[in-house]
């Protein structure tokens, strides 16, 4: 384990070529966080040296450091890790007046435990669960099941959804890591009651 300050030394290794082993899952909350990419830095001695097999991998090797003699050292093999929250919504989409917008098609969090939250910018519209029940705030992603516009939206011709994650900080332990959301979803919407039939031309 590295000391507080993130630093490390392995000490009277006999000479030979060595390499290190980075593994996420020591930390608190090893969800929330992934490797940055490797050797990116034009200064070897401060970018990232751990070079997962897979995008996914919770461990990481570094490359070798070349044969050491006695009394070398190498201490340029260092490790990034970035907060790597997700947050998917749908695209965007038209509806009719008198329809609903569809809150659990298309949308997630990651990782899925810190949850998450729909607001509204501009929308005066009720988000209501699967029964159909009214909600109040904060509108709980999959609890809140649908959003219904409201007259004022349909005016204006569009309402935005946003989707946000849990604050990390209420995690226990708690991360440094911030919230995030997703683009405002624009959703355009049809200022005409599509559940009845149009006139066809016809006279009965």
């Amino acid at each position: 384990m590295t000391d507080v300050d993130g630093l490390y030394k392995f000490s009277d290794l006999p000479p030979g070529n060595y390499y290190v082993v980075f593994d996420l899952t020591t930390i608190d909350n090893p969800d929330l966080y992934d490797f940055v990419t490797p050797d990116t830095g034009a200064d070897d001695t401060v970018d990232s040296d751990a070079m997962p097999v897979n995008p996914a991998d919770d461990v990481a090797p570094s490359g070798p450091t070349g044969p050491l003699a006695s009394g070398e050292e190498d201490l340029s093999l260092d490790v990034g890790i970035v907060c790597a929250l997700e947050v998917t919504v749908a695209n965007p989409f038209t509806i009719c007046s008198t329809g609903f917008i569809d809150l659990l098609s298309g949308a997630s969090v990651t990782p899925a435990r810190l949850g998450g939250t729909w607001s509204t910018p501009d929308g005066t519209g009720t988000f209501v669960d699967a029964a159909g029940d009214p909600l109040t705030a904060p509108y709980a992603l999959g609890t809140a099941a649908r959003y219904l516009p409201s007259a004022a939206d349909g005016v204006r011709g569009f309402v935005n959804l946003i989707l946000t994650t849990g604050d990390p900080a209420s995690l226990s332990p708690a991360s440094s890591c911030a919230p995030i959301s997703s683009p405002p979803l624009r959703i355009d919407i049809l200022n005409v009651d599509c559940g009845q039939p149009f006139w066809d031309g016809e006279n009965d």
